[in-house]
């Protein structure tokens, strides 16, 4: 239900002129002025300036939140999506408009809506790249970095190894949240090498030799991204959610509670309070975030995936397979899903289960390694290690970059007496 505010035509020519004179590059601003426009009624405006300040900073919280509050009060929805929805209606198949609506939903910070479309793309178009880098995009933006990592590895795959030096930003920023300082820097001076001009390669650079407390370093990266884009000489670190150990509870909770003066009780808000939670180990803490998001938007895939990761990581493998047999409901063709399961059976020593589930993973994806890694783990359990060998060189040949693969072929074949094939293994994570 829309709130009903009367302005003059004057006072609504006053506030859209104040759109004009904010910087377009500060996200707080756009934030702000969207605010304004929701108290004074002019919603779709609200939603533009919204758009606005998520595409200056794709992770602004308080401003993803807004959107949803806007679309919860009010039942607007921006009108490119509306758009997208029409055509899909009268045609499911129209593949473009799933891709340009996933699309929209991401650029306006609607994560979770954009994934399951994001997904449907890729289950009929398994090789559109883009598709897989947005969705990339979208799980390092939410702070599911490994799945952003599948996504980026398929992309690399699929660009035959010619990696965009988008990419290599992209993996920098992952790396970089998953505490691999020098794998992320490694990864941004890759992405400066391809376009010495990609300012934001040099100013996350220069981030990262700050956290290795290497000033001279940073400040020589900064000054290079300030000269290509002069928005770095007022901006904060854009690495999407914060390391684990640098979460901020009491600021998440207290971004949550100014959302457009409502107090906050958003999916959202349980979200990403959950993920928080997560990252910071605080499990028990996390579980109830989760859980109350799931009452307030039941039926989410993606909820109960996180509900089942956390009793895996909890050791409670009975519950995290009633919630991973949700998520297969909710989504039958996720590999991650099947390939979780399995882990789960595995821990519980049920080996033909977990083998059972392993291979459904690879069959819905051929390519996803950590399933061909963990069906060789099983295989080795049953004493089928020929299997398992195999299982591994597949990985290795999907991801040469994947440490655990390495190891258990390592580790094989030292059981096995072949000492020398296992020392050349192990050299390889190294090289």
């Amino acid at each position: 239900m829309k709130k009903m505010v009367n302005i003059s035509q004057r006072e609504k020519e006053i506030l859209l002129a104040f759109a004009k004179k904010i910087d377009p590059k500060d996200a707080g601003a756009h934030n702000n002025l969207a605010v304004v426009y929701f108290n004074k009624g002019l919603y779709k405006e609200a939603i533009e300036e919204l758009k606005k300040a998520l595409e200056v900073d794709p992770k602004f919280v308080l401003a993803r939140e807004n959107l949803e509050i806007i679309e919860r009060t009010t039942g607007i929805t921006d009108e490119t999506i509306v758009k997208y929805l029409e055509i899909l209606d009268n045609d499911p198949n129209d593949i473009n408009a799933r891709f340009n609506l996933a699309v929209a939903y991401k650029n306006t910070g609607q994560f979770l809506k954009s994934i399951p479309e994001f997904k449907k793309v890729i289950q009929v178009s398994p090789e559109n790249i883009e598709a897989h880098l947005q969705l990339a995009v979208v799980f390092k933006n939410i702070g599911l970095y490994d799945e952003a990592m599948d996504e980026l590895n398929t992309v690399i795959r699929l660009q035959k190894g010619e990696v965009s030096s988008v990419v290599h930003l992209h993996l920098g920023e992952v790396f970089y949240n998953k505490g691999l300082l020098d794998k992320s820097i490694a990864e941004f001076k890759a992405a400066i090498k391809q376009d010495e001009n990609l300012a934001e390669a040099h100013f996350l650079l220069g981030f990262v030799y700050g956290e290795k407390g290497k000033f001279t370093e940073a400040v020589e990266e900064t000054k290079k991204a300030i000269q290509l884009n002069p928005k770095f000489a007022r901006t904060h670190p854009n690495l999407g959610v914060l390391p684990p150990e640098k979460v901020d509870i009491i600021k998440i909770r207290e971004e949550a509670q100014q959302s457009l003066g409502i107090q906050p009780n958003s999916f959202l808000t349980h979200f990403n309070l959950g993920m928080a939670y997560r990252n910071k180990g605080f499990f028990d803490d996390a579980l109830k975030e989760f859980k109350k998001a799931d009452e307030i938007q039941p039926e989410q895939a993606l909820i109960h995936q996180q509900i089942a990761e956390l009793y895996l990581l909890m050791g409670k493998n009975d519950m995290a397979q009633e919630e991973y047999k949700k998520v297969l409901e909710l989504e039958p063709n996720s590999p991650k899903a099947c390939n979780d399961l399995g882990v789960s059976y595995h821990r519980m020593g049920k080996i033909n289960d977990a083998i059972e589930y392993y291979k459904k993973a690879i069959e819905i994806d051929e390519n996803y390694v950590m399933a061909h890694n963990n069906i060789a783990v099983a295989y080795f359990h049953i004493e089928e290690k020929e299997k398992g060998i195999e299982s591994l060189k597949k990985a290795i040949a999907l991801n040469d970059k994947y440490p655990d693969a390495f190891l258990n072929l390592g580790m094989i074949y030292f059981q096995e007496g072949r000492n020398d094939d296992a020392m050349r293994v192990f050299q390889k994570i190294f090289e």
